[in-house]
């Protein structure tokens, strides 16, 4: 055990922060059980400390002695009128949210092993030594360190208290990652090799879980790193099944890449690639997508997933090429089986399932060399909508990922300047739309055709829209004369 006087670490707590400690504490005693600190606060609060920086701190991670830690976690809620999270009966933790929205987490200790000073024995059942450091109120000039904690937190060391850390709770393997990529540590080899030992465990933890870590990681900039991490621990796999086929499909005259290493890299490239974005777009993309993930995010995890629908369409022609017909709209479909699977949100699935199947489309814009009409493009923008901007950072991210010798570097810039230029163009579209008044309604062209209402009202809706923004038709009457003329053409022998 090591004893560090907190003097030596600054002003380590705000004014503010003692007072409410303090209060906490008192509660605790008025119940006859005891708090301490330990966990996330103390750690991130002695790397700023360690960097001469400052923090405020959003939420407190307390071990409750003496009685359980729910029960004291209800009676501070109504205390300091508060909201009171049960998080889990069994492993007796709760949160206490408070009006500022300070999280208060309380736990009861992990271990009830009495050969050993208890708190000693709770930090011996931590996870990292990085989590495990102490400090209690009524010893408030001491920080208490059993497990090397602070020296690791000095070398910017990411390791593991012991052997069955893993097998006590396998989702610390996934914590170790996020904490790795959340700090920038470096995991230590002998946790990376049990982590490796015990892989196959991530199997028994709840998939809810699972997803809040992956998507910590991934809402990280940089995070590509972590990622072939976790593939080369073989986690990656295990968590999304999918893509282990994708390691049968070898490099080919346009993929520099196996498939798997290719998707790794398209991942990395949208981290790459976002930089380059006009600063609008990267606004865009960094709003939520759901509340724990952004639309950046998302997109990496659409580059790691646009391909799982290669290996099942994979064929080697008589000329020696590889052709993967129709992979983008499988793909699309087991991503959907995936994201119901892994109970992702629906917002979520149908983003990357529409960015899978249509992660060919900007470049088959620009095909045979081929410059687009600006009517194929407007119906481009159309047809994706509020996805425009991630569908073609993963378009580019693709594009830098795929560096065969059958795909010239000129032929290459040059896609990537239309891609650049796609893009840049959808604000435009965007702004124009905002203000291009309907010259038909439904209610009008129900009446002009007298027709019942039903869906082919509504795709001439869309068809007049799209002949206006094309600048096609500028008045009522043309309007009018171009759904007559639509309807009998395209819709007249159709059930409404």
């Amino acid at each position: 055990m090591k004893e560090y006087n907190l003097s030596q670490f600054g002003n380590f707590f705000r004014a503010t922060e003692l007072s409410l400690i303090h209060k906490l504490s008192q509660i605790a005693k008025n119940n006859k059980a005891k708090i301490y600190l330990t966990g996330g606060f103390l750690r991130d609060r002695l790397i700023n400390a360690l960097n001469n920086q400052d923090s405020i701190a959003l939420d407190f991670d307390f071990v409750v002695e003496g009685m359980k830690a729910t029960s004291l976690a209800q009676i501070i809620a109504e205390t300091v009128s508060g909201n009171f999270v049960l998080l889990d009966d069994e492993f007796d933790t709760a949160r206490v949210i408070l009006k500022d929205s300070l999280q208060l987490d309380l736990a009861g200790p992990k271990t009830d092993d009495n050969t050993l000073n208890s708190r000693q024995a709770d930090a011996l059942k931590r996870d990292f030594s990085i989590n495990a450091i102490i400090w209690d109120p009524d010893r408030p000039d001491l920080l208490i360190d059993f497990t090397n904690g602070v020296d690791d937190l000095k070398e910017k060391r990411l390791r593991v208290i012991d052997d069955t850390a893993f097998t006590d709770d396998p989702l610390r393997m996934l914590r170790a990652f996020r904490l790795s990529c959340q700090l920038g540590f470096h995991i230590t080899p002998e946790t990376i090799e049990l982590i490796k030992l015990h892989a196959l465990k991530i199997n028994a933890v709840a998939i809810e879980r699972i997803n809040h870590e992956m998507f910590l990681i991934m809402n990280y900039f940089d995070s590509h790193k972590t990622i072939k991490k976790l593939a080369d621990t073989g986690l990656l796999e295990l968590i999304y099944p999918d893509l282990k086929s994708t390691r049968t499909v070898p490099a080919n005259s346009y993929h520099h890449l196996n498939l798997f290493d290719h998707s790794l890299e398209t991942y990395r490239q949208v981290e790459v690639n976002f930089a380059s974005l006009e600063k609008y777009y990267q606004n865009r993309l960094l709003e939520p997508l759901t509340y724990n993930l952004s639309h950046l995010a998302s997109t990496k995890l659409a580059g790691l997933l646009h391909d799982i629908g290669k290996p099942a369409t994979w064929v080697i022609q008589e000329n020696g090429r590889h052709s993967f017909y129709k992979h983008d709209s499988l793909g699309a479909k087991m991503v959907n089986e995936m994201g119901i699977e892994q109970k992702w949100p629906n917002h979520l699935i149908k983003y990357l399932v529409n960015l899978v199947k249509w992660h060919l489309r900007p470049g088959s814009l620009y095909a045979n060399d081929a410059e687009p009409s600006q009517k194929a493009i407007n119906r481009f923008y159309t047809s994706v909508g509020d996805h425009t901007p991630g569908l073609i950072l993963l378009s580019l991210a693709d594009l830098g990922a795929t560096c065969g010798e059958g795909f010239k570097e000129e032929a290459r810039g040059e896609l990537r300047e239309n891609l650049h230029r796609l893009l840049n163009g959808y604000s435009a579209f965007t702004e124009k739309q905002k203000y291009l008044r309907p010259l038909l309604d439904g209610n009008a062209i129900i009446g002009l055709l007298s027709i019942e209402p039903g869906p082919i009202v509504g795709s001439l809706i869309s068809e007049l829209k799209e002949a206006q923004t094309n600048g096609e038709i500028l008045k009522v009457s043309e309007a009018k004369a171009f759904i007559e003329d639509l309807y009998k053409k395209k819709y007249s022998s159709q059930p409404n």
